[in-house]
């Protein structure tokens, strides 16, 4: 991987010598530095690459959000074509909430997949983050779609407590019209818990979001069967009722389906589970290794299917490691951590040298520019 790597010294008013490794032909650049200033230290940082596991992954969350996509057009077709032959306000209500979904698929799609690509020259750190965007963008459809079900059902909740009227107007839909609002209810639900099972599988806010979009027709479908129901009984408000809760649900899912996607936009702290399994590999490897002392510092970011991660490790005061050990140490907490996370990661890890008693490249003493850099 890095048989074709170079090293370039680098001059800095703060850090004595840096070696910034830069890869021949291969673009994004990878970059790779050994440092010292209060302590010696020595680094690697290894771009993310997307490897199997993504390429798995990319797969699944196509499948399920493609067959997503065909199933609300095949809703909106036959609802739509229901609503207009029966002239069912229910179910042309429900066409057009079908067919809003669709701009829910477009945009799981296009976030979920292009997330996965590879880096390009105007975007070197790859297009992580546009998954959840994604995510924040799905959610807010569904909070948009949850307050307009509140006050259109409040509204009408309170039209019939203020103008109450009889219900003998009710027609009650054909048998053929009431399966298609049931076959909606149950495929949508099924559709749910298959997006859900990928989205926790590959760990996607933007599929959990669309999982939560489709539990939400499943519930206004089974809104509207009440609808139905309640004016065959004579029940009118069931249907208000009805939207008024389904709202709620609504709302709340789309605030905790966007909120993880909102903070890995803002680049909050990765979930703490995730921050203590890579601790907890890091404790193993340093317990294992005699010449590190102790894990100094860590820092997991998450950005859609990419995980960034920052460790320091340090080195005692009696240990002496030339710059090759840093380098294989480097090498092997990032297999350690590539085995737990997958090629799906971003690392730099970092040996921290307190007793300044590490071998690095002699700084020369003969260039006065690097001899007044090392007086500061």
């Amino acid at each position: 991987m890095f048989s074709q790597l170079r090293p370039i010294p680098v001059r800095t008013g703060l850090l004595r010598t840096r070696y910034t490794v830069r890869p021949l032909r291969a673009f994004p650049p990878i970059r790779s530095h050994a440092t010292h200033g209060h302590g010696h230290g020595h680094g690697r940082e290894h771009g993310n690459t997307h490897g199997p596991l993504i390429d798995r992954s990319t797969r699944e969350g196509t499948q399920v959000t493609l067959a997503g996509l065909g199933l609300n057009v095949g809703l909106t077709v036959a609802k739509g074509a229901g609503g207009m032959m029966w002239h069912s306000s229910s179910l042309i209500a429900e066409a057009v909430h079908s067919l809003s979904d669709l701009t829910s698929d477009f945009v799981t799609l296009f976030s979920y997949r292009k997330a996965r690509a590879p880096p390009s020259r105007n975007f070197p750190l790859g297009y992580a983050k546009l998954e959840p965007l994604g995510g924040v963008i799905v959610s807010g459809l569904l909070i948009a779609a949850g307050v307009g079900i509140a006050l259109n059902s409040a509204e009408l909740l309170y039209t019939l407590l203020t103008h109450p009227t009889p219900t003998s107007t009710a027609h009650p839909l054909p048998p053929i019209a009431l399966y298609i609002m049931v076959s909606s209810v149950v495929l949508k639900e099924a559709m749910y818990r298959w997006t859900l099972h990928i989205a926790n599988r590959v760990d996607s806010d933007v599929l959990r979001a669309n999982a939560w979009h489709h539990r939400l027709d499943a519930a206004s479908s089974s809104v509207a069967l009440a609808a139905v129901a309640g004016a065959v009984y004579g029940v009118p408000w069931f249907d208000p009722v009805g939207g008024v809760l389904v709202a709620g649900m609504v709302v709340k899912a789309g605030v905790e389906s966007g909120m993880p996607s909102l903070m890995e936009l803002l680049d909050a702290v990765a979930p703490e589970w995730m921050t203590k399994d890579i601790e907890q590999t890091l404790d193993t490897y340093v317990a294992k290794t005699a010449d590190i002392a102790f894990l100094s510092n860590l820092e997991v970011r998450k950005a859609g299917p990419v995980a960034h991660v920052a460790v320091r490790l340090s080195v005692s005061d009696a240990t002496t490691m030339s710059v090759a050990r840093a380098n294989e140490v480097s090498a092997e907490v990032e297999k350690e951590l590539k085995e737990k996370m997958g090629d799906a990661s971003d690392l730099i890890v970092s040996v921290r040298f307190d007793g300044h008693s590490a071998t690095l490249p002699a700084t020369p003493a003969a260039n006065p520019a690097v001899n007044a850099i090392n007086k500061r």
